[in-house]
Formats: structure tokens, C-alpha cells, sequence
């Protein structure tokens, strides 16, 4: 009669529950399409409705040809008007290798992480757009990110282009 409690007690005492489901393999990782890459960062404000005029910075990086290219300037009045402005001629400069690196390792971080939230300009602020394109000049990433406060690999890019 003992054993036979104990039996009763040990099979009570058993966990007949099912297995918990085995979990989904993670995904793979993101494959990177290969570079050279371009980098642009392109901002532009514009004081309509309640003035004339506006700003434009913006600059992009060509990681395969080592420049760094900058069109920067402020406005006044309708650039369409009748005398159209024209805005300056770009500025090129040449990228060290150790920058080159840099951005190109932050590119792979960018192209290889996500999903990424946008951060918009407030009220009135200027919006920025940052763009990823390969060689052929496909776009492989894009999101307006007209602020770096986010703790992600995109606003780590978008700081390097910080003044």
C-alpha cells in the first residue's frame, strides 16, 4: 500500500505539461550590398510662408573617389522669380583614408542594423534627408533624420557630417 502511494504521489508530482514549442531560428543576417558607397546628407529650409528666402546645406561623400562634396547657401527672395538666383558651384574636397574607413565602416553598421526610426524637424525647423546609394548609384538607404539624438548606427553616421 505504500509503494503504491508513493507511485500515486510521484506520478501527481510529475509535470505532464507539453513542451514548451521550439523558437524560430534568428534571421539571417542582413546581407550588405558591396560599395563603393555615396553618402549624402542634404538639408533645405525654406521661410515661406512667413518670409522670402530659405537654406540649403548639403554634402555627400563619395567613399570609392575619396571626396567630400559641399554645396552650401542662403537666399533671399523666390529663386524662381524674376531674376532666378543662382545658387554657388559646389565645393570638392579630398577625404583622408582614416575618414574613408570611418564612414565606410559606418555605412556597413547602417546597411546591416535596422529597422530605424526617423527623427522629423519640429514646427518651422529644417528638414534633412540621408541618403545611401551604391557605385551604380542605387539607392540602398534612405530616412529624414533632421536630428542625431537616437542612439542607432544612423545617427552615428549623421554626426560625422555635424560641423
Amino acid at each position: 500500500m505504500r509503494a503504491a502511494l508513493v507511485l500515486v504521489l510521484l506520478a501527481a508530482c510529475h509535470d505532464d505539461a507539453p513542451a514548451p514549442p521550439p523558437q524560430p531560428p534568428p534571421p539571417p543576417p542582413k546581407v550588405v550590398p558591396a560599395g563603393p558607397y555615396k553618402v549624402s546628407y542634404e538639408c533645405s529650409h525654406s521661410n515661406e510662408p512667413f518670409g522670402k528666402g530659405g537654406q540649403v546645406s548639403n554634402q555627400t561623400l563619395d567613399l570609392g573617389a575619396k571626396t567630400r562634396t559641399t554645396l552650401a547657401y542662403t537666399y533671399d527672395g523666390d529663386p524662381a522669380g524674376p531674376t532666378p538666383f543662382v545658387p554657388p558651384p559646389p565645393a570638392v574636397s579630398q577625404l583622408s583614408d582614416p575618414l574613408v574607413a570611418m564612414m565606410n565602416d559606418a555605412v556597413i553598421k547602417v546597411l546591416s542594423g535596422g529597422p530605424y526610426t526617423p527623427e522629423l524637424p519640429p514646427s518651422e525647423g529644417t528638414p534633412c534627408l540621408l541618403t545611401i546609394t551604391n557605385a551604380s548609384g542605387a539607392q540602398l538607404f534612405r530616412i529624414e533624420k533632421a536630428d542625431h539624438a537616437q542612439k542607432d548606427a544612423v545617427s552615428e553616421l549623421v554626426r560625422a557630417f555635424a560641423p
